[in-house]
C-alpha cells in the first residue's frame, strides 16, 4: 500500500512488507496485521465465514483501520480469475483529494486491465466494478446527486468527488463522473461556481474540471 508521506509499496499476499517499506511504521503495521487476524481466526475456524469471506473482511477491516487516521482510503483487489480469490489488493491512503483521485484513475485503469484479462479479450456488454458486479449507472447518478445535495454551502468539485468514491468505491471514471455533475448543472439540479467565472469575451466558463488556475465548487442550489 501506499500513503501520502510513507514509502509506497503493496500488500503482499501473504501479510509479508514490501522491501521499501518504511522502517519505522513495521512493528505498528505488524501488531495492526496480528490484531486483526486473530481476531477473525476463532470465527474462521468455527466455520462461520469461509476463506474468501475471511480476507474479504481483513481487508476492509485494515481500510476501516487506515481510515481512522487517513481521510481517503482506496482498495482495489486484484484478481486474476473472474470471482476468484484475490492474489492481493492494491491499497492507497491519503489525505489529500487530489491524491485520491489520481489513484482512483490509475486503479479504473488497472481494473480495465484485470477484466480484460479475466475474460481473455472478450467484451462486456456492462461495466463491471472492482468485485465483478456490473455497475448500475443509475445509481451512481442518483447517488453523486445526493452526495452534491448534501453540502449546503458550496464545496471543491475534487473533495466532493474524493468523498463519493471512497463511499461508492470503483464505478465510473473521474471525467464521466465530471460529465454526470455538469449535466446535473445544465438540468438545473445543482448550484455551481466556477473562478475565474466568464470568459475573456465575457461568456461563462463552462470547465468541467478544476486545476491550471480553475476552480470549481458545487452545492446544493439556492431556492
Amino acid at each position: 500500500w501506499s500513503a501520502t508521506g510513507v514509502a509506497p509499496g503493496r500488500i503482499c499476499p501473504r501479510g509479508g512488507l514490501p522491501a521499501n517499506w518504511d522502517a519505522g511504521a513495521r512493528p505498528q503495521s505488524l501488531e495492526l496485521d496480528v490484531n486483526l487476524a486473530r481476531g477473525l481466526s476463532p470465527l474462521y475456524r468455527r466455520g462461520d465465514f469461509d476463506g474468501y469471506e475471511a480476507e474479504s473482511r481483513l481487508a476492509h477491516e485494515f481500510c476501516n483501520r487506515l481510515g481512522r487516521r487517513y481521510r481517503y482510503v482506496l482498495n482495489l483487489p486484484i484478481r486474476i480469475k473472474e470471482g476468484g480469490r484475490p492474489k492481493y489488493r492494491m491499497v492507497h491512503a491519503s489525505n489529500h483529494e487530489e491524491g485520491c483521485l489520481l489513484m482512483y484513475t490509475e486503479m479504473q485503469k488497472e481494473l480495465v486491465r484485470l477484466h480484460d484479462v479475466q475474460r481473455s479479450g472478450q467484451l462486456s456488454l456492462f461495466s463491471h466494478d472492482a468485485d465483478n458486479c456490473p455497475i448500475d449507472e443509475l445509481e451512481v447518478r442518483r447517488n453523486l446527486l445526493e452526495a452534491i445535495n448534501s453540502h449546503l454551502a458550496p464545496e471543491k468539485l475534487e473533495i466532493v468527488l474524493a468523498d463519493f468514491v471512497i463511499k461508492q468505491g470503483l464505478t465510473l471514471g473521474r471525467s464521466e463522473l465530471e460529465d454526470i455533475v455538469r449535466d446535473f448543472e445544465c438540468e438545473g439540479l445543482i448550484g455551481v461556481k466556477r473562478d475565474p467565472a466568464m470568459t475573456e469575451m465575457g461568456h461563462p466558463r463552462t470547465f468541467k474540471s478544476s486545476g491550471r488556475g480553475k476552480t470549481i465548487w458545487v452545492g446544493r442550489k439556492n431556492g
